[in-house]
């Protein structure tokens, strides 16, 4: 089934606003952007989340998704700069573990792969965060000594997770019913009622207790893409906060499957028929992620999104650039000037670092601003 056949229900018929606002949603093409958390200094100097930003963006018909007979996402994205890499020549290793940056002298020669294998290079560039580059890929004795302390001291206290679920029909949502494909199933879903609420969920989690109502946002993918489950089924990838990294106490595996329970539980609030729906549930927690994907405490991030961790503070504060002290190498991912959220910045600038180096036109630099 392609993305144009799917049969979306008449709102118009459920709500006059509701129906204005999706027309124009629809006539304006507009792209709904729910930017990522960070968290902030509260009045009583507490920590907790608030929102970046969430706006509705109108961007003109300019499209941040590609949508195809492939499907649409950061997972097509991957895919077109990999047949962009491999036809220039390049070759992509998958599941290739790099143990090591090689150096002669105090420059790059190569990386040595866990298999044994080494492969020369005079660039490259790190998207491994900056506390596994300087303090486990690079040799100990060309990084001095206190910028190996300054990346000890990154904070890296991962609390995100992940559940996908595979469920046998769409959540009927109270606000909005409906089991068909409509506007409520093809955007993203944030359950997060207040500044209070998001407040109680961090304060469970700093003194290393999961929350016990966490912050929570999902996407049906298969709402807009249909290939990515059997006809009549759907997925949901979900991602939410507040699960530390340390607990205080119990078991993590027990505590995994009381995590999946208590968001099955969340969504069924807003959604009856969602408990009855699931079929299968994959939980990925903060050690989950460390260890399949090697990002220290499990932060996605590349490091906690805090006011002295961002922006110009990436990788230090004195030194949000991309070089390290070894020539030729340079970081390129989140934990770089001027940080994460899938915006492509750090990578974009470290490869204009790389061109100015080599002698080549700098182009533009990717400034950071604030909104």
């Amino acid at each position: 089934m392609s993305l144009s056949e799917l049969k979306l229900p008449d709102y118009r018929e459920q709500s006059p606003a509701v129906a204005a606002r999706f027309e124009r949603i629809r006539q304006r093409q507009v792209i709904l952007s729910v930017r990522n958390l960070k968290k902030s200094f509260g009045a009583n100097g507490s920590t907790h989340v608030v929102f970046d930003k969430v706006s509705l963006d109108i961007h003109r018909r300019e499209f941040i998704c590609v949508v195809g007979a492939s499907g649409c996402g950061k997972s097509t994205l991957a895919r077109i700069v990999a047949g962009l890499d491999e036809a220039t020549g390049g070759e992509i290793l998958l599941e290739t573990e790099v143990s090591r940056i090689e150096c002669r002298g105090e420059s790059a020669t190569g990386v040595a792969l866990a298999d044994g294998r080494e492969i020369s290079a005079d660039i490259i560039l790190s998207n491994a965060d900056p506390h596994r580059t300087f303090l486990h890929l690079l040799p100990p004795s060309l990084v001095p000594e206190k910028l190996r302390d300054r990346a000890r001291r990154i904070k890296m206290n991962g609390t995100g997770f992940k559940i996908n679920f595979a469920i046998s029909e769409l959540p009927d949502f109270t606000a909005l019913p409906g089991r068909n494909v409509g506007p409520q199933h093809t955007g993203g879903v944030m359950i997060t009622p207040s500044l209070d609420y998001m407040e109680r969920a961090w304060d469970e989690a700093k003194y290393g207790r999961p929350s016990s109502r966490p912050f929570t946002h999902f996407i049906i993918q298969s709402a807009t893409d249909p290939s990515l489950a059997p006809s009549g089924h759907h997925t949901i990838s979900l991602w939410g906060h507040h699960f530390p990294y340390r607990l205080a106490a119990g078991d993590l595996d027990a505590e995994r499957e009381r995590l999946a329970e208590r968001m099955t539980d969340l969504i069924g609030e807003y959604a009856p028929n969602f408990r009855g729906s699931v079929l299968a549930r994959q939980v990925w927690l903060p050690q989950d992620i460390e260890r399949r994907y090697g990002m220290t405490g499990g932060q996605i991030f590349h490091g906690d999104l805090m006011p002295d961790q961002v922006l110009w503070g990436r990788p230090f504060i004195g030194s949000g650039g991309h070089h390290t002290p070894v020539a030729g190498v340079y970081l390129c991912g989140a934990g770089s000037h001027p940080g994460g959220d899938v915006n492509g910045a750090p990578g974009y600038n470290a490869a204009m670092a790389v061109l100015a180096d080599l002698g080549q036109q700098r182009g533009d630099r990717v400034a950071a601003t604030s909104d």
